[in-house]
């Protein structure tokens, strides 16, 4: 059975690598830099019976820019 927590509090990036949960305090992660510009909505942890915590996102981000065509092909 999986133990999980779901809060909607305000979660906020602390550096490079970390990200400051209420309740929870500052915890290591990657991947930050794609928050950048997003409002976190709700969290959710989830600890793994093989003892290993994830934690799931669920955010907000701007629509990303349209860049225009170029007409050049990848190259392979």
């Amino acid at each position: 059975m999986k133990k999980s927590y779901t809060g909607k509090s305000i979660i906020k990036v602390a550096g490079k690598r970390y990200l400051k949960i209420p309740k929870l305090g500052y915890i290591k992660t990657s991947k930050t830099g794609f928050l950048e510009g997003a409002k976190i909505k709700r969290y959710t942890v989830v600890l793994e019976p093989t003892g290993k915590y994830y934690l799931s996102l669920q955010a907000e981000v701007s629509e990303p820019q349209k860049h225009r065509l170029t007409g050049k092909k990848p190259k392979s």
